[in-house]
């Protein structure tokens, strides 16, 4: 994917969603973590050096920066008091005053292989959207703690379509404000 920068003409971004490997990494392997960032960064020199070569505009392009670390998907979620579900996505599944946070961006799965059977996009109902939980940010079983963004508690599936980045600083800001009000009420998170 290949964007163009606002207020910087003549400047593009390259957003390099994977990793080449044989067999799937490990986020919280060293030495997969490791594999991945040299990987990474052959393939960002590799993706240059096509551009200069084969893009008209491209010819005196370079690397001006790459980001510092690796964008991962996918690792551990918590099992909460609640677990968002594919069928709530794709049901646009509404929590009310439960709701941490809005959601219409559709299941988007990366296959880790060519051959994998999952991929591709579901897309919500036309002009609907979907509700996060309060319950899917409290772990269960522990106490004064809430977890945000693509950890929180939810199917493989349903992770995929909330792990923007909107949609996380929202889930963010909820815990900040409910733990807030908790402290002010002497009220255990």
């Amino acid at each position: 994917q290949i964007f163009t920068v606002p207020g910087m003409p003549g400047c593009v971004s390259f957003n390099c969603p994977r990793i080449a490997a044989t067999t799937p990494l490990d986020p919280l392997d060293p030495a997969d973590v490791a594999y991945a960032y040299q990987t990474g960064r052959q393939q960002i020199q590799r993706l240059v050096r096509f551009c200069i070569a084969k893009i008209g505009g491209f010819e005196a392009a370079f690397l001006a920066q790459m980001a510092p670390q690796l964008g991962v998907r996918e690792s551990r979620r918590i099992r909460g008091q609640y677990i968002v579900s594919d069928e709530d996505i794709l049901g646009c599944r509404k929590f009310g005053s439960q709701a941490v946070a809005k959601c219409a961006y559709p299941i988007d799965i990366h296959k880790a292989s060519p051959k994998a059977d999952k991929g591709g996009l579901q897309k919500l109902k036309d002009g609907d959207y979907y509700e996060i939980p309060l319950q899917a940010l409290m772990p269960e079983g522990v106490g004064n703690l809430l977890v945000v963004g693509r950890c929180i508690s939810a199917t493989f599936l349903a992770q995929s379509s909330f792990r923007i980045q909107a949609v996380c600083w929202r889930m963010g800001e909820c815990a900040g404000q409910y733990s807030a009000q908790q402290v002010q009420h002497a009220q255990q998170v």
